[in-house]
């Protein structure tokens, strides 16, 4: 909740706002941009980055052991998160087609992405410590695979087979009135 709390009041606060600078010609070019210059850098220093950094679910104290520092400089990298994560908002903005494309579906359907995507990840690296397959991986792939790995999973996830199996457990159809009245009598 912590994480991901100033996320969600930033999009339940902004709903219904346009950001049409986003689909400018030079806003697209920016984003672009950062993109490359993202991945170049993320690449060029992949045997100095934390994993645990990547996730939000780590405590300041854990952070600040695992990459000595102080809980204050924890604080601060998370600062930092907030910000980059904002700022890629607005660079997938950027670089989201304005017409209906062939994954057109994943965000029409971003809600079983975002409520199965933590089962997905549990399973492989279950399967991972089982078979330890990412050994093989040096950090700078196994960082590639990290970031790119939302790519499949949302195709994936957001498909009308796995839409189908798991839509009483993502979008449970229900009437509350007549679960109140059951309740009351």
């Amino acid at each position: 909740i912590f994480c991901f709390l100033p996320f969600f009041l930033f999009f339940f606060f902004s709903y219904g706002k346009s950001f049409s600078f986003c689909k400018k010609i030079w806003f697209r070019a920016i984003s672009v941009a950062v993109i490359l210059v993202t991945g170049i850098l993320t690449l060029k220093y992949a045997n100095h980055i934390s994993f645990e950094l990547l996730c939000m679910n780590k405590t300041y104290s854990f952070v600040a052991d695992d990459v000595d520092t102080t809980i204050f400089g924890a604080f601060l990298m998370n600062i930092v998160r907030y910000a980059v994560g904002f700022l890629f908002f607005f660079v997938i903005m950027g670089v989201t087609p304005s017409k209906k494309t062939f994954f057109s579906y994943i965000g029409t359907n971003s809600s079983y992405v975002y409520a199965l995507h933590l089962f997905f990840i549990v399973f492989l690296r279950d399967f991972d410590a089982g078979h330890d397959v990412l050994r093989v991986l040096t950090n700078k792939w196994l960082l590639l695979a990290y970031c790119f790995s939302g790519i499949p999973m949302s195709f994936i996830l957001a498909s009308k087979p796995v839409r189908q199996l798991t839509s009483f457990f993502v979008e449970p159809k229900f009437d509350i009135k007549k679960i109140i009245k059951t309740i009351i009598e």
